[in-house]
């Protein structure tokens, strides 16, 4: 079925958007103009997208071809028993507040033309499938609060920007455009994903326990430049450093460095969201690395500030007798 919106008009669903059900699957569901130009509108969906796919076949497809799609929820396409649904994009523009999809299902992306999505997420949200055809641009928007993870079996992602929120990519293929962290936190769930290349203007990336535990490194192929002031923060997500004291883990490969000081890079990286531990950075060759030690208990700091305070006393002491004599 198609529903067309004129051109310059914009339809609102003020609740969700649910096509099909768990009973009853949506076969093919269309917001295009059909080859009208005069049938180019907005649609705005201020709750989620529910997609049903209760199928295996692939003409199960939402399709939506409008001027700019808003949903301010999640698209979330619920198929069951593995079977497969596919949103064909080719929407001028398009904002969502989330994607989600389970890894039992067989869900597709299909790209009509090249198409960037911006993400806004409030929550956290999961999709897995693959993308087909055409550039696919992903952006966080600097009002992404939440968290969207994407795991890729086959297709990829062209540019990647963060301006907000947490981004996780699982890619069975590399990227083959740039990853630009201008806000938010990047991380990898798998030990496979390549990123062609990574410039970092703020914000930070994201490693949590399963990360570290599992060796998911942040692969870049070619450059990773450091274009912005401060310090790079490595999210440790809550992690209790307890049992990790002792402990190396490497984080990022790089093909090259650009601006950074890999003589000390404690200057450029900072650890957050880490307890019970400090987290020691260090540049071997292009692959940076942390190695957790334990805090200093109160009594060695005390004795540490005693022994600098002596120092200098005697420093000045000798001093003094110096001019005297």
């Amino acid at each position: 079925s198609y529903l067309k919106i004129k051109t310059g008009s914009t339809l609102t669903i003020r609740n969700d958007l649910t096509l099909g059900n768990s009973a009853s699957k949506a076969y093919f569901i269309s917001f295009i103009p059909d080859n009208d130009i005069n049938y180019k509108g907005n649609l705005r969906i201020e709750g989620d997208i529910n997609y049903y796919a209760n199928g295996s076949n692939s003409s199960n497809a939402l399709w939506t071809g409008v001027n700019s799609l808003t949903v301010k929820g999640a698209v979330s396409m619920i198929n069951q028993n593995g079977d497969i649904g596919k949103w064909e994009i080719e929407n001028n523009n398009t904002t969502i507040g989330g994607l989600s999809g389970a890894d039992t299902s067989n869900n597709k992306i299909f790209l009509r033309k090249d198409t960037a999505i911006t993400f806004t997420n409030s929550g956290d949200y999961s999709w897995n499938g693959s993308i087909n055809s055409g550039k696919f641009d992903i952006a966080m928007d600097d009002s992404a609060t939440g968290k969207q993870t994407i795991k890729l079996t086959d297709g990829a992602i062209n540019n990647l920007t963060l301006n907000g929120g947490k981004f996780v990519l699982a890619s069975a293929k590399a990227t083959t455009g740039m990853l630009s962290i201008n806000g938010g936190y990047f991380g990898v769930a798998d030990s496979t994903t390549v990123i062609n290349s990574a410039q970092w203007n703020s914000g930070g990336l994201l490693f949590d326990m399963a990360a570290l535990e599992n060796g998911y490194k942040i692969s870049v192929a070619g450059e990773f430049s450091k274009i912005g002031d401060g310090q790079i923060e490595i999210n440790f997500d809550g992690l209790d450093g307890t049992d990790y004291i002792g402990y190396t883990f490497d984080l990022i490969s790089a093909g090259s460095l650009a601006d950074f000081n890999t003589g000390d890079a404690d200057a450029d990286f900072t650890a957050v969201n880490l307890t019970n531990a400090l987290a020691k950075f260090a540049w071997n060759d292009k692959t940076l690395s942390v190695t957790f030690e334990q805090i200093p208990e109160p009594a060695t700091i005390a004795a540490l500030f005693g022994a600098a305070a002596l120092f200098f006393v005697f420093r000045r002491k000798r001093a003094q007798n110096g001019r005297l004599n």
